[in-house]
Order: C-alpha cells, then structure tokens, then sequence
C-alpha cells in the first residue's frame, strides 16, 4: 500500500489557469482547466463531451469511465495527450501497432487508489491563499510498487516520452524545477508555460498488507 499526504496550492493553481486563459481561444477558463485536467469539473469526461459537461453526468454510473482514447481521440483535440487522467491511465492511448490490444500495455500498471480531501476548501472566488493547509490523502494498493505506482509516477505523469509529450510534465503536478509545461493539441496548439509544483508531498508511506488468505490464516492461530 502506498500512502502520502499530498498539500495543494489551490490559489497558485487559480491564479495560473486564469491568467493562461486570456492567451487561450475565446478567454475560456473552464475549458482550459478541463483540458489540464481531462474532465469537466462535475466530472464529465472531456473524450465524451468535449464542447461543455453533460448536466445529467453521475459519476457512479458504469459508463462514467467506459471511454478509450485510440479510436475516438488519438490525436488529443478531445483531451489532450497530457491531460491528468490520461497521464495516470493512457487506457488504449499508448497505441503501439502491432501488439494487439494496446490497452493491456496500460493495464499491468494500474492501482486501485482513492483520494481524501483534507483542510478547509478555499473559497470558489478566492484567488490568494488563505494560509489554511489543505490538500489529499492519497492512498492505493497494488501487486508491485516499481511496476506500478513508481512506473505511473516516474513514467506516465513525470516524463513525456512514453506519451509522445518529450519534456511535458503532468501540470496538474507541476514541476519543483519550474519545467512543467503542457501542450494543448489543437489548430493551433497552445502551451502552457512552464510552471513550478502546485503540489507538495509531505509525508508518505510504503506499507504491507497482508491479502485475504494471510488474515484467515493469522486469525486462525496459524504460523509457519
């Protein structure tokens, strides 16, 4: 289990997107920040409704996550290549031909993981930090933390390569070097200048669980 506490520097990340939004087509912030992220902020995913959010979106319904990448955005005009969700899960989107379903390259590196929010959310017009600490406790199970938590990290959301993006970083992350620059593809593409993290770790874990038959065996009394 990998667990961390993640601060979040939700005013910078304001103040950055607001600003890039006067350099973007028609001004438009909202658009903008879904294509950083991937989704509308109700959570609609941009490959299914790339003009504006579905009203009717339910976040647990089965088709809320029932999209590929390949064939009905390759090229990223929908959600960009480097947009937050398609980095931490390129689904189809690696695209190697040859190799049958490209989905099952992704696949070997997914986690289950879930996110807590934690502190004070900074008001919705609220542009300065308030010096309240706030952010995510991230936390996610997986079978081996090289080939998968440390491979999306390192790999997917840190690096371009694999994504075709060369020094892109994910923005959302941003870049405590100041790199973390995205393309928006598009007629014409639009960058966003390279930018410093929005996100901080402050603490994190390596943990073992022990899987379901180990829990039957210990509280059986049973040893060797």
């Amino acid at each position: 289990m990998v667990w961390r506490k993640l601060r979040q520097d939700v005013a910078l990340f304001r103040r950055t997107l607001r600003d890039a939004a006067t350099r973007y087509e028609h001004g438009d912030e909202e658009l903008l920040a879904a294509k950083v992220v991937g989704r509308w902020r109700n959570g609609t995913p941009l490959v299914l409704s790339p003009q504006r959010p579905d009203p009717d979106f339910k976040s647990t319904a089965k088709a809320a996550n029932g999209f590929r990448y390949l064939d009905a955005d390759a090229d990223g005009y929908r959600c960009p290549l480097g947009a937050h969700i398609r980095r931490s899960n390129p689904r189809d989107g690696l695209g190697w031909p040859g190799l049958g379903d490209a989905g099952l390259l992704s696949f070997r590196h997914r986690i289950i993981r879930r996110g807590t929010p934690y502190g004070p959310a900074l008001p919705a017009d609220a542009t300065e930090d308030d010096g309240q600490d706030r952010g995510l406790i991230f936390v996610c199970f997986n079978a081996s933390l090289s080939r998968q938590f440390e491979s999306v990290q390192l790999q997917w959301l840190n690096d371009g390569n694999s994504l075709r993006l060369g020094h892109d970083s994910d923005f959302v992350l941003g870049s405590p070097l100041g790199t973390g620059k995205m393309t928006v593809q598009g007629q014409p593409p639009y960058f966003l200048s390279p930018q410093a993290a929005f996100v901080t770790t402050r603490g994190g874990e390596y943990l073992f669980v022990p899987g379901i038959a180990a829990l039957r065996a210990l509280a059986a009394g049973l040893s060797g």
